[in-house]
């Protein structure tokens, strides 16, 4: 298992960097005059080695370069050989670069070059061996101690360091692995250099009390790791097939992490409702920190042998036309149901290795059918012409060419209009938080426009009265899109507790009680109308930073829920990475908590969850139809289509507020009828403007008045001649 020495830089590694493997550009292998493998980037930052603080001369590695190429190869053997590794097989010793079965570690020259550290281990009531972990401990102790007495005017800060007992703790020594791995020798080498390791303490792997497990757990990020970066980076003719591999090999090491946990993994947030999203897709099945499904040790060997199947097969097959629909679905904004259907798929066959691409028609052709008719009339895409730089009035405005044209944020790819990039030099991005600007001081901004936008506010300016009429009949599953990810979704959620404790919420507990979260006792929710024009910035689809799944159940949580706990949704703390209007943390997530109050909860399970929908998208809509409206070059039929426009807007409000209140009042009915009135009215007045698409005498007549002779003449346009 000391072989993956031959992958990894020592400087990399030492200076924590995640991707510390070898590469034929930025990072060739090299060696240094001590022997250690060094990157070439890692050359100019170090004078001295961190393994045995040598001075860095570099000199062309060709055998590590040649190393890694075979391992590149078939990257599932050096996974396979770490994962069913055993203390006694042979190893490659340090010095003389041959396998051995034994070999060692001067305990005198590590602790001299501050290799070693100490580790606290449950005393077993027996006489523990000391090599030296006693001098360390107090030496250690000492330093402590002077840090702690310079701070004296801090001392109510830091508590004073005190000595472990050793009748409850025994210490032991530690070593990281790619220093382990690169100062090991064999007994022949140690007879060889007996001048220099002469009265030293050395002392074997068994002796330091390293066992199979341990070194596995020491190098378990590298072997996870390599095989995860090989790997993800081929791509097969079949799509399905490639996802398939990358599924396979996150399980495989998700599961070596389970039984053999890297040491020095920093767990972001480790609590006990934080999982590992799935890095092939956010459709797949999140990982629990701990194997609370109990896969066995054995499944490892099963993985590996599909894996090896999979490998050969991913060259084999001729191109089925999966990417091509996967390509599609995602320019047509429904790529969260295509990649829904496609991780379907997988999962039906997650163990079974076929020859052929498993996707059929029928497992697309309904959402293809709804896409492309979606894509006519583009209802669901209302939210991306608009900068949503918001505050407590709405949205900021819709996109325009000429001081509002929309410019993509590096980061997350979503447009803000030009006006407000130009009023705040430090603007932050408001989907993703970043700056939207990284240039260097003096330099001058580079503003990207986002042309499809563009093109889309046009279209939608072009076909505003169709719009209209489109979004009055639609369903609200029609109104589906999510901001965070730029896709249409058949599920939209909001967090409850977010939403009922803060000041714009746009849910209450109570139709006339507008009350805090922490006075909700399981009433029903109810939509907040006047708050629900800043409500899609806030909502997402369930699958965006989703932190549990639904039939997660709170495996963790189990029977220690509290008497007091009175929530009714079940997801889990999924907002606790989402930004939720002005704050990055959902409120109601508790890092030690063994409940979960309020959490998120699906937009149709809200009464008039239809009419919070058209609510939320009604300010949306009618700016587009005025932008279409003012856009008219004839200022008398202008005037005209812009009155039926105020009537349509006032009635249409009234109409929505009223159904929100659930007041059904006789005139419902009829208010309906007359929208569905103003609304032929309106596509009427629309359509005689494709009979006058040149400049009316009406405008000419209004520039220039002294021109016109006749004011019969003038309008004519308010009187058509037969």
């Amino acid at each position: 298992m000391f072989g993956l020495k031959s992958i990894i830089c020592v400087g990399c590694a030492a200076s924590g960097v995640s991707n510390m493997f070898y590469d034929t550009e930025t990072k060739r292998p090299l060696f240094i005059q001590c022997g250690h493998p060094m990157c070439s980037s890692c050359v100019t930052k170090y004078k001295d080695c961190p393994v045995c603080k040598e001075k860095v001369v570099n000199i062309e590695n060709y055998a590590a370069r040649n190393i890694y190429e075979e391992f590149k190869k078939n990257p599932l053997i050096v996974f396979k050989k770490w994962f069913k590794a055993e203390l006694d097989d042979k190893e490659w010793c340090s010095n003389c670069h041959e396998e051995s079965p034994k070999l060692r570690l001067c305990i005198t020259c590590e602790l001299e070059l501050r290799n070693l550290g100490i580790e606290y281990v449950e005393n077993d009531g027996t006489d523990w061996k000391d090599f030296g972990q006693r001098s360390e401990i107090l030496r250690k102790h000492e330093i402590a101690m002077n840090r702690w007495r310079g701070s004296a005017s801090q001392k109510w800060l830091a508590p004073r360091p005190e000595l472990q007992d050793e009748k409850k703790w025994r210490a032991r020594f530690r070593c990281e692995y790619y220093i382990l791995a690169n100062r090991l020798i064999c007994s022949d080498c140690i007879l060889d250099h007996l001048d220099h390791h002469e009265d030293h303490v050395v002392k074997s792997l068994q002796e330091l009390e390293y066992t199979p497990e341990k070194l596995k757990q020491g190098s378990s990020f590298v072997a996870t790791n390599f095989i995860w970066s090989e790997l993800k980076s081929r791509e097969g003719n079949c799509l399905i097939q490639t996802m398939k591999l990358h599924r396979t090999c996150e399980k495989l090491a998700r599961l070596a992490m389970f039984y053999y946990p890297y040491s020095n993994e920093s767990i972001k947030l480790g609590d006990t409702h934080n999982r590992y999203l799935s890095r092939v897709n956010k459709y797949f099945e999140s990982s629990p920190l701990k194997n609370v499904d109990k896969i066995s040790i054995e499944q490892g060997d099963t993985w590996i042998d599909i894996l090896e199947k999979q490998i050969s097969n991913l060259n084999e097959q001729r191109n089925c036309g999966c990417r091509e629909v996967w390509n599609e679905m995602h320019s047509l904004y429904f790529g969260n149901q295509n990649e829904k259907t496609f991780v379907e798929v997988i999962n039906q066959q997650e163990n079974v290795v076929v020859s052929e691409c498993p996707l059929s028609a029928e497992h697309f052709q309904e959402t293809r059918n709804k896409a492309l008719e979606a894509s006519k009339i583009k209802l669901f895409q209302i939210y991306t012409v608009f900068c949503w730089n918001c505050d407590r009035n709405g949205i900021c405005c819709i996109f325009d060419n000429l001081e509002r044209k929309p410019c993509i944020c590096s980061g997350c790819k979503m447009a803000t209009c030009m006006d407000c990039l130009r009023t705040n030099a430090n603007y932050k991005c408001f989907h993703c938080g970043n700056r939207f600007f990284n240039q260097k001081f003096g330099e001058e901004r580079r503003y990207n426009v986002d042309e499809a936008v563009m093109d889309l506010v046009e279209f939608y300016t072009t076909n505003c009265v169709e719009l209209f009429e489109k979004w009055w009949a639609c369903e609200a599953s029609e109104l589906s899109f999510c901001l965070s990810c730029s896709s249409y979704s058949d599920g939209l959620e909001v967090c409850a507790f977010c939403e009922l404790s803060h000041r714009m919420n746009v849910l209450r507990s109570n139709k006339k009680i507008y009350c805090s979260a922490q006075f909700h006792q399981n009433m029903p929710l109810f939509f907040n109308f006047s708050n629900l024009k800043t409500f899609p910035i806030r909502w997402q689809c369930s699958d965006c930073n989703k932190r549990l799944e639904a039939n997660w159940d709170h495996k963790y949580c189990g029977d220690q829920r509290s008497a007091e706990w009175i929530g009714n949704w079940n997801r889990g703390c999924n907002h606790l990475l989402t930004r939720v209007y002005d704050t990055k943390t959902c409120s109601s997530y508790d890092q030690n908590a063994d409940k979960c109050e309020y959490n998120a909860i699906d937009l149709k399970d809200i009464r008039y969850y239809r009419n919070a929908m058209k609510v939320a998208t009604m300010g949306l809509i009618f700016r587009i139809l005025k932008s279409g409206i003012e856009s008219v070059k004839c200022n008398s039929r202008r005037t005209k289509l812009l009155k039926i426009y105020g009537t349509l807007k006032c009635q249409t409000r009234y109409y929505l507020k009223k159904m929100m209140d659930d007041r059904v009042i006789s005139e419902m009915d009829q208010l309906s009828d007359n929208i569905n009135k103003l609304i032929e009215e309106l596509k009427l007045g629309w359509a005689s403007l494709k009979n006058h698409e040149t400049e009316c005498t009406c405008t000419r007549s209004r520039a220039h008045p002294e021109d016109s002779d006749d004011w019969f003449e003038s309008f004519c346009c308010l009187f058509p001649t037969k």
